[in-house]
Parts: structure tokens; C-alpha cells; sequence
């Protein structure tokens, strides 16, 4: 549960004026991609749908993968930074 709060309070927080996607992954902008994937990959077992039925988990999840999706594609991360 209290994962989930933190990914709602990072998606709130506003770097640049964009989404934090690193703190949605509870890890440091300067981290190397293999502990960026390893922490998505812990979030995502946590807070998949059909393993947590809490409320809310969904939305989580919908983050956490957005966050993957922005920071193992540099260019898809690039243009939305700087969009």
C-alpha cells in the first residue's frame, strides 16, 4: 500500500516541468539502465492488477510502465523532457 502512495505522490511532483519518472521508480536520475529495469521489475510484481487488488493498483501499474516505457527509450524520453 505504502508503494502505491508513492508512486502517486512522485507522479505529482513536477521535475522541469514534466513527470518525475524517476521518482515514480524510486531511484536517482543518475542510475545506470540495469537498476532502472531492476526496480521496474520489482514495482511492476507488486502493483500488477491481477496480483493487488488494492484500489488504486492499477493506476499504479499504469505508471510505473509509462516510466519504463519514457527511460529505456532515450529518444521517447528526450523529446517528452523537452516537449
Amino acid at each position: 500500500m505504502l508503494t502505491m502512495f508513492d508512486v502517486y505522490i512522485s507522479a505529482e511532483k513536477k521535475v522541469s516541468e514534466g513527470v518525475d519518472w524517476y521518482g515514480i521508480l524510486s531511484v536517482i536520475p543518475l542510475a545506470d539502465e540495469g537498476t532502472v529495469k531492476k526496480q521496474c521489475r520489482e514495482l511492476a510484481l507488486m502493483l500488477y492488477p491481477n496480483k493487488n487488488k488494492s484500489t488504486g493498483a492499477d493506476g499504479t501499474f499504469k505508471f510505473v510502465s509509462e516510466a519504463w516505457s519514457l527511460l529505456s527509450n532515450k529518444s521517447k524520453y528526450l523529446l517528452n523532457v523537452f516537449h
